[in-house]
């Protein structure tokens, strides 16, 4: 919900139930990893939906 990494303190059962009523800041997420200096990433799937999401998103 935040794009942000959560903390072990986290109530993950709470952030999950919100997760499904809230949208998905699937932009910040990405822009959080890149951040963190996370360079690589592995899409496996029939598609390349994520890909596509991350191009739209530049």
């Amino acid at each position: 919900m935040t794009g942000k990494p959560y903390a072990e303190k986290d109530n993950i059962q709470e952030i999950l139930a919100e997760h499904v009523m809230n949208p998905v800041r699937f932009k910040d997420s990405i822009n959080t990893m890149f951040d963190l200096g996370v360079d690589t990433f592995i899409e496996i799937g029939p598609r390349k939906n994520i890909i596509k999401l991350c191009k739209e998103s530049e």
